[in-house]
């Protein structure tokens, strides 16, 4: 069986969706980039008979235009209608079925909820970029070599229902295959809480997942902590203070060679390297941070990566640290659409002795993490 012969979904549901409805009683929840990007796929088919809305604690007087659509407050639209309204779920927080909470929120005023897991696919660039069932068919002896390389069953039932949910943006694939979220970076049968350890945290974003380490390891563990935004930077210093000695905060990207790259700052969750950043921002490699720092590499090493789309590349120069040292691996495996496919080839080349899982942990194709141990 070709791995593709396991995969029924033929296209993504939100185009169905627009191939079959009229939009005149439809609302769009939401009113950022998940909006001001799907518009004009409505536009295209000549459906603009919808109304903008927003959670009532994001609407604003002196915000009340979405390109050339107005937007209202959801919660006063639904108190004056006089009809059942349709809701598109147009916004990232994917992590509540909302196909259930808001009929119970607006009871007898709603008619039907969509939400499809699709809006990051209408993002411009490479990162989350759609991803339709001919890439994959293109990969497919890739794809059974890396499904061949999963340890266990529900690590290929991960693997089948994120590539299903990326072609269909379908939610329902991601029921039977969630891990519980609080162990999201830090499964415990991958890496065991009475070792010493070691953490590289490469993206650290406001530096939870730090703070999450040092809460279930003893004391006698220690952090590297990577982040390239300053802003973000700034509130991880105020955040890890108190383990001012078991930390090292390094406002530096992770990158396959040393040097200096471009970075789009802001703060955000997105942050990352790219090519139209705004800002140059200094880079390590791994390799590079293992040999000048091999005091603190005694204890097993644990590399945590979510960096946008960075991890091939940052992974690429971490090649005498996973020949040596064999840390444990938890990599965000979504972000670039080859990403499944090009992380466990990069890891089992450079060490074949690496067992490779995957787990899933909410919802969205988002947060899907693979662990090599």
């Amino acid at each position: 069986m070709s791995f593709m012969e396991r995969i029924k979904s033929e296209r993504c549901r939100f185009f169905d969706f627009l191939d079959q409805y009229d939009c005149s009683q439809l609302i769009l929840w939401g009113g950022g980039l998940a909006v001001k990007t799907i518009i004009p796929y409505f536009e295209q088919r000549g459906l603009t008979d919808f109304v903008v809305c927003v959670s009532e604690e994001y609407w604003k007087p002196d915000q009340l235009m979405m390109d050339k659509y107005p937007i209202y407050n959801l919660s006063v639209v639904m108190e004056e209608t006089e009809i059942k309204r349709d809701i598109l779920v147009a916004h990232l927080n994917d992590h509540v079925d909302l196909t259930v909470e808001l009929p119970k929120r607006f009871s007898n005023r709603i008619n039907r909820v969509f939400q499809f897991d699709v809006f990051p696919h209408f993002w411009q660039g490479p990162v989350l970029s759609y991803v339709d069932r001919a890439f994959y068919e293109t990969h497919d002896d890739e794809l059974e070599t890396i499904y061949n390389y999963l340890e266990d069953d529900m690590s290929k039932k991960c693997m089948i229902s994120f590539i299903e949910q990326r072609i269909s943006g379908d939610y329902s694939f991601s029921e039977g295959v969630l891990a519980d979220p609080q162990n999201e970076y830090f499964e415990p049968e991958f890496i065991d809480v009475n070792e010493r350890v070691t953490l590289i945290d490469c993206g650290a974003y406001d530096g939870r997942e730090t703070e999450d380490f040092f809460r279930r390891y003893g004391e006698d563990s220690f952090s590297f902590v990577l982040e390239p935004d300053s802003e973000n930077n700034e509130i991880i210093k105020k955040r890890l203070e108190k383990y001012n000695d078991r930390v090292s905060i390094l406002n530096v990207a992770l990158a396959e060679k040393e040097g200096t790259v471009t970075f789009v700052s802001g703060g955000g969750l997105g942050s990352g390297i790219g090519t139209n950043g705004d800002v140059k921002v200094p880079a390590i490699s791994l390799d590079k941070l293992y040999l000048e720092n091999k005091e603190r590499f005694q204890n097993r090493v644990f590399i945590k990566m979510d960096i946008e789309g960075s991890e091939p590349s940052a992974l690429r120069g971490g090649t005498l640290l996973l020949k040596e040292k064999k840390p444990i691996l938890a990599i965000c495996a979504y972000h670039l659409k080859e990403d499944l496919i090009t992380i466990p080839q990069i890891i089992k080349s450079v060490n074949p002795e690496y067992k490779i899982f995957l787990r899933r942990y909410y919802r969205g194709f988002r947060d899907t993490v693979l662990y090599a141990v």
